[in-house]
């Protein structure tokens, strides 16, 4: 009896080892600073951006100079809200910022009027509703935005959840894509030109 009860414990202890296993697998595939960010090919769904209506492939996008990468939402009230300071990124040229719409249920009208109240030309990726599970599979995050810093050899350097003050954000940029900074971060909440 002895042994039937030793073997069971030592069936619980390789159940619990391959449970936690599988949950350290899981994580290994989750984006998270010192990883490698999965590919993933989206079309540019903003009317204002010069790469619309073409398919944007993720590596492509950073390989010259790295990344801002942000996951957004119409209906997130912060997403909305650090709009203005990355088109100000996106238009002085010197950061790459590409806006990635996984949570809108397969719609793109509210994203796209709030991408054209906002004056938006940087290119918003649509992850349609049966592709964004697999993304989030390698893009978990709990809060948006989710801002990614990818350098131009694919490495993510650091990953925010939720709102990122304007001179936060440019603090991490200026950190961690120097190369690619477009500036300071302003009073008004905008950036200001680097001398």
């Amino acid at each position: 009896m002895r042994g039937v009860t030793n073997g069971r414990r030592s069936g619980r202890w390789i159940a619990l080892a391959l449970a936690v296993g599988a949950s350290v697998a899981g994580l290994a595939t989750t984006a998270a600073p010192g990883r490698h960010a999965q590919p993933f090919s989206f079309e540019d769904i903003n009317p204002a951006s010069p790469s619309h209506g073409r398919t944007l492939a993720l590596a492509d996008l950073y390989s010259a100079r790295g990344l801002v990468l942000q996951f957004v939402a119409s209906w997130c009230k912060p997403c909305r809200d650090e709009l203005p300071v990355l088109e100000t990124l996106h238009r002085r040229g010197g950061t790459p910022v590409v806006l990635v719409a996984a949570d809108e249920y397969g719609y793109t009208e509210g994203l796209l009027l709030v991408a054209q109240r906002s004056g938006l030309t940087t290119p918003i990726l649509f992850v349609p509703a049966e592709r964004a599970q697999e993304l989030e599979q390698h893009y978990d995050h709990e809060i948006l935005p989710a801002t990614y810093l990818v350098d131009r050899a694919g490495a993510i350097l650091e990953v925010h959840e939720g709102a990122w003050p304007a001179s936060d954000l440019a603090t991490a940029i200026e950190r961690h894509l120097p190369a690619t900074s477009g500036g300071r971060p302003a009073e008004d909440g905008g950036l200001e030109e680097r001398q």
